[in-house]
């Protein structure tokens, strides 16, 4: 025992260092693994957060998908190259879909046609030909189509019939000028560009320099216009 406390005494340097080595070690192995543990829960929840984020996110796609895909069915017939039904997209007019059923016939007649009325789901556009149309009216005094005739949810309605015909070349608005048999959205801006360059038509034979309205469309159309 006393040899013991002689070593003890004569090594008490070497065992005071070893003993703070000890302890230091201690010490950084404690921070080492505290550390650790911080950065393993942090990671822990950032992933967390990420997996929640992630299963949200494909409700948001569905949602935009759902709204781009979402199509109306229009079935369109009488006078049209390709009668039958369509799917079209929200917000499209029914000029959209005599082009999209690859256009009119050439005995078509538009005149109590609201083209530039927007499509619903489950309409039915018909497309009369000028025998029809001359049948239950004239041009000086057109009316709504008839409802013993097909069904046609195109048609102009009976508010503003007493007064689409004649149209004033140098009054009509787009949507008006697109009720002419043969005038489309193109043809229509044609003719509202000329009006303006020109400062309005003198006479009705004037629509004739307009660039795609030929002489056939001009003799189609010209009883149904006035200046």
């Amino acid at each position: 025992m006393v040899q013991f406390r002689y070593w003890v005494e004569e090594h008490r340097g070497g065992l005071l260092f070893l003993f703070a080595c000890l302890l230091i070690g201690s010490l950084a192995v404690g921070i080492y693994f505290g550390v650790s543990y911080y950065l393993w829960k942090e990671e822990e929840e950032t992933e967390a957060s990420s997996l929640v984020e992630k299963k949200e996110e494909p409700k948001e796609e569905k949602e935009k998908t759902e709204e781009v895909e979402t199509v109306y069915l229009v079935d369109i017939k009488g006078a049209i190259s390709q009668p039958g039904v369509y799917e079209m997209k929200v917000g499209s007019r029914v000029q959209d879909v005599i082009t999209v059923a690859g256009g009119l016939l050439e005995n078509a007649d538009v005149s109590l046609i609201n083209l530039s009325k927007k499509v619903v789901d489950e309409m039915v556009i018909y497309i009369y030909t000028k025998e029809e149309v001359s049948s239950f009216i004239s041009p000086a005094t057109p009316v709504p189509c008839p409802s013993t005739f097909l069904e046609n949810d195109a048609c102009i309605s009976e508010s503003s019939s007493s007064s689409s015909f004649p149209i004033s070349l140098n009054e009509a608005t787009l949507e008006e000028l697109m009720q002419l048999p043969g005038i489309g959205e193109k043809k229509a801006e044609a003719i509202l560009s000329y009006r303006e360059e020109h400062h309005g038509f003198t006479n009705i034979e004037e629509l004739k320099n307009v660039s795609g309205i030929g002489e056939s469309i001009f003799e189609e159309i010209q009883e149904y216009l006035t200046l």
